[in-house]
């Protein structure tokens, strides 16, 4: 069993201001018409999402595609209806006055870092988002193939469109942690079958040792190592190994005033990431964001340039996102654990890719079975 811990004052701005504004997806909006009629229109979404959290703007996709200078309906070089190109992207960013910066082949740690700044814009391939766990597209199942399932909504158009490339946009990240904690043990101590000094000895553990702790109780008096107490820590594990391989018990006692203070177990790392490719006519699902494990969102941006051929294209804050009640001149260390020096932005480490557009048209629902995106 186990818990999220609690979200950053950052992540939850965010995810709330997705929570109420479910219309933000490419399909089913008004003024649309520049981008396809919201089939090439992923950057869109994610760049009214952004005006919003940051300025508090309203803009319609049609009033995006002004802000970055995107043509009425472009094609691109094969002819094909394409999305927004990252030219176009930095224009709207430097327009509206967004602290955004793109960057080309970082690595997605080095990306999805600068989320304890404000949400991050991913370039990925729409076949790797995982899938909506029994989701049935025009009589295709989700099969979890190739990135598994989303832990909560996911990817509903499951066909024709598998090799694209997408916008999505990270919100945030959370540990969900152990409802038991570890701790490293700071004495040679003895190990016992209750939480008292005249227990049945059942071994000992020496210093530097890893135990697993699922509880801390009152118990006898106990003293060693110069210390003393009457606290004693209930452990399922010692170096990985339980208490029932060793001792043939489900759980021991050690003092507690032994060992260092004890942390949670991180059992993993969940993303909030929007994807906007929702609301069709065949598809009026239209969820917040899907929450998928941290190795998926990785694999789905990988896919971008190991699957597609494109360079790794995405945008990061330059600065952290204001929040109520906060202040943008506190010590951020204290929030969030970073210090108080400047943003270090890192340098590309690819070529731009090209100008016919980062993202693509989605094939609509009506034409694969028929569906166009962006």
């Amino acid at each position: 069993m186990g818990a999220y811990e609690p979200m950053s004052a950052v992540m939850s701005k965010a995810v709330s201001l997705a929570e109420k504004n479910l219309s933000f997806q490419q399909f089913g909006q008004v003024d649309d018409e520049s981008a396809w009629d919201g089939a090439a229109a992923c950057t869109h979404v994610v760049c009214q999402f952004l005006a919003l959290l940051w300025t508090g703007r309203r803009l319609t996709i049609d009033q995006v595609s002004a802000k970055a200078g995107y043509p009425y309906r472009p094609r691109n070089s094969a002819g094909q209806p394409r999305g927004m190109n990252n030219t176009e992207l930095a224009r709207f960013f430097s327009n509206m006055g967004l602290p955004y910066v793109i960057r080309f082949g970082q690595t997605f740690d080095t990306m999805a870092s600068f989320l304890k700044y404000g949400p991050v814009f991913l370039g990925v391939r729409h076949g790797s988002i995982p899938e909506w766990k029994d989701f049935v597209y025009f009589g295709t199942r989700a099969d979890g193939s190739p990135n598994g399932y989303a832990r909560r909504y996911g990817r509903t158009q499951l066909t024709g469109f598998e090799n694209g490339r997408h916008a999505v946009l990270l919100l945030g990240r959370r540990q969900y942690v152990s409802d038991s904690a570890s701790a490293t043990v700071t004495c040679d101590t003895i190990v016992r079958r209750g939480a008292t000094i005249s227990s049945q000895k059942l071994g000992a553990i020496s210093k530097g040792a890893t135990v697993h702790i699922t509880a801390t109780v009152d118990g006898s008096h106990w003293s060693g190592c110069g210390k003393d107490g009457t606290r004693w820590h209930r452990i399922t594990s010692i170096n990985g190994k339980s208490t029932r391989a060793r001792y043939g018990r489900a759980y021991a006692y050690i003092a507690s005033g032994l060992t260092t203070s004890p942390g949670p177990v991180v059992l993993r790392t969940d993303v909030w990431r929007k994807d906007p490719n929702h609301n069709s006519g065949s598809r009026p699902e239209n969820p917040p964001y899907d929450v998928i494990r941290n190795g998926q969102s990785e694999v789905e941006y990988l896919h971008y340039r190991t699957k597609l051929g494109s360079t790794l294209y995405g945008a990061i804050p330059t600065r952290r996102l204001g929040v109520v009640g906060l202040s943008e001149a506190e010590d951020i260390a204290a929030e969030l654990g970073l210090d108080d020096e400047p943003l270090t932005i890192p340098e590309n480490l690819g070529e731009p890719p090209d100008e016919d557009g980062a993202d693509d048209a989605v094939p609509s629902d009506e034409a694969v079975g028929s569906e166009l995106h962006g």
